[in-house]
C-alpha cells in the first residue's frame, strides 16, 4: 500500500509539539522531499550561484544529489539537527505518551510524498520533481538528464510554503 501523505493539521500539530531543531528537521523534508535518513548527511555547497543541500549518502545513486535550498529553510543551520533514527523515536515516544497520534502507515515519509504531491500540482515538470527527490528517471534518457541547477531552484520556488496554509 502507498504511503498517504501527511495533513496539514496534523503537521502542524507535530510543529507545535516539537523543539526548534526537531521543527527544523521537519521543514527541511517538508521543503525537500528527502528520505529522512538522507537529512543525517547534509552539506550545503553553492553550485552555479545556487545554495543546494549536497545528499551525500542514499538508498539509490539517483539519491545523490543537489537540492536548492528553499527560501523557507535557508536560515537552518543543519549541524543542530538531530539524526533520523532520534526524530522517528521522538514520534514514537510522543504517540505512546499520548500527545501525538498519526493515522496508520503516516509517518516521515508522508512528508516526501507531499512534496512530490505539491510539486506536481504546482505544475513543475515531473522530470524535475523525480531529480529534486532523488528518484531515477522512467528512461535511460532521462537518467543521463542532468539538467541545469538554476532549472531545479526554480522549481523549488514554486513550492507554496505549506507551514503558512
Amino acid at each position: 500500500r502507498p504511503t498517504p501523505p501527511m495533513s496539514q493539521e496534523k503537521l502542524r500539530e507535530i510543529l507545535d509539539l516539537c523543539r526548534p531543531e526537531y521543527a527544523d528537521y521537519f521543514m527541511i523534508l517538508i521543503h525537500t522531499g528527502m528520505r529522512s535518513a538522507e537529512v543525517d548527511s547534509l552539506e550545503i555547497v553553492v553550485h552555479e550561484g545556487v545554495r543546494c543541500y549536497s545528499v551525500t549518502k542514499s538508498k539509490t545513486s539517483a539519491g545523490v544529489r543537489l537540492v536548492p535550498i528553499h527560501p523557507t529553510i535557508s536560515n537552518i543551520d543543519i549541524s543542530t539537527l538531530p539524526k533520523s533514527l532520534t526524530v522517528r523515536s521522538w514520534i514514537q515516544y510522543n504517540m505512546k505518551q499520548g500527545r501525538l497520534e498519526l493515522p496508520e502507515r503516516v509517518g516521515l515519509h508522508s512528508l516526501r510524498v507531499n512534496f512530490i504531491t505539491s510539486m506536481l500540482s504546482a505544475g513543475v515538470e515531473e522530470r524535475l520533481v523525480s531529480r529534486l527527490v532523488g528518484h531515477s528517471a522512467g528512461t535511460i534518457t532521462r537518467h543521463y538528464d542532468r539538467g541545469d541547477i538554476k532549472q531545479l531552484h526554480e522549481a523549488v520556488l514554486q513550492l507554496p510554503d505549506p507551514t503558512s496554509m
